[in-house]
């Protein structure tokens, strides 16, 4: 691996249990994910998928081959180790948005770094920066004067920029993004990944976006498809430019 290298699997297979039988959801995966990639992940349902998101994202571990994510191997990592891992490296944007319906936008924003425990390790400067991140990120996006609503407040586009934010706020090395678009009309994607493209571009962050949806993979700059939990392509797609929402 070299420095530039967020994620990278070797030789990754996961199999579940059905009955007596197991069942092979991904076979032998090597992928290789860059600082700076805006990348999509496709495939037919069944195709792995979302076994693929689950081991990048540590939730499960895979029967055979090797995960690396930031430098750390996550294949004899323990649960513990594997949630901190996820709170050092990864944000996640999910479909349903996950916020906390009790929590202002701003408190749903900053809740990764109370669990993480961002705060208690930040002092002087750098704590305040850390403090202001949280409104500094949703008025990037668009959100000044939805800060202190909650979620059931605003519509689903604001919403998903809400899980935008949260997903940045802790400066991972990558973004897993799980079908980012699909509660969402046309003209709302389309401002969605603008802004994740926006985001890749300027601050350099790393994005892998599983999706059915064809307005993602025109803004993909690499497309990988899985069939049947194996890689069948990896391509490298023209430099896309912003969509126009109007």
């Amino acid at each position: 691996m070299n420095e530039k290298t967020v994620l990278e699997l070797r030789g990754v297979s996961k199999s579940y249990p059905l009955g007596r039988l197991r069942v092979g959801a991904l076979s032998d995966v090597n992928l290789s994910v860059q600082r700076g990639e805006f990348a999509a992940l496709v495939g037919p349902s069944g195709s792995g998928k979302t076994t693929l998101l689950n081991l990048i994202g540590c939730l499960d571990l895979p029967d055979e081959g090797t995960i690396y994510l930031a430098g750390e191997e996550m294949q004899d990592a323990s649960k513990r180790q594997r949630a901190l891992i996820r709170g050092r490296h990864i944000g996640f944007i999910f479909q349903t948005f996950n916020l906390i319906p009790v929590l202002t936008a701003k408190e749903n924003v900053e809740y990764p770094l109370i669990l993480g425990g961002h705060y208690h390790r930040a002092k002087g400067s750098e704590l305040k920066e850390l403090r202001e991140r949280p409104a500094k990120l949703l008025t990037e996006l668009g959100l000044e004067e939805y800060i202190n609503r909650k979620p059931d407040d605003m519509s689903g586009g604001q919403r998903q920029r809400v899980a935008i934010a949260r997903s940045l706020v802790s400066k991972p090395d990558i973004v897993l993004a799980d079908e980012p678009t699909a509660n969402l009309d046309t003209k709302t994607s389309t401002e969605i990944m603008n802004l994740l493209l926006e985001f890749n571009r300027k601050h350099d962050s790393t994005f892998l976006l599983a999706t059915h949806d064809p307005l993602v993979l025109d803004f993909a700059r690499r497309v990988v498809t899985l069939v049947d939990g194996s890689v069948a392509k990896d391509e490298v797609t023209a430099e896309t430019e912003v969509a126009n929402v109007n």
